[in-house]
């Protein structure tokens, strides 16, 4: 697994490269983190490996510091790392990746139409430019 100066960054990485697979798919921007990553929150894991999911937890420990908080600021319960190393990651991707594309302009005016939207290039690109 490649070495990010944090979570956020990896996140980004995967928001950029999955934006491009659902070209032409239809959703709302408070859906759009969970369309992006629906494979990883089916199966229930990012790593598909639970000592790799170990080493992000290591990696990325104070990170997920401040994601934790936002998680139980909502009013959500926080998956037990030690219980379910994987899905603990996956939750922690959610998360950033909402925080992380509510952050761009692009996804806040969507949001702000509530209006369903299809991806396009032409959106996804301008969207991973502005993660």
């Amino acid at each position: 697994m490649e070495n990010f100066k944090d979570f956020a960054e990896l996140t980004k990485r995967e928001l950029k490269d999955k934006l491009y697979d659902y070209i032409g798919t239809s959703t709302y921007a408070g859906d759009l983190p969970y369309l992006l990553f629906g494979e990883y929150n089916a199966d229930g894991t990012f790593t598909y490996s639970t000592a790799k999911s170990v080493e992000l937890i290591k990696q990325y420990f104070d990170d997920f510091g401040e994601i934790v908080e936002r998680i139980k600021d909502e009013g959500l319960d926080v998956i037990n790392p030690f219980d379910n190393p994987e899905a603990f990651i996956v939750q922690m991707l959610l998360e950033e990746a909402d925080n992380l594309l509510f952050d761009c302009e692009t996804v806040g005016e969507l949001n702000n139409n509530g209006d369903e939207f299809e991806i396009t290039e032409e959106l996804a690109k301008k969207i991973a430019e502005e993660l």
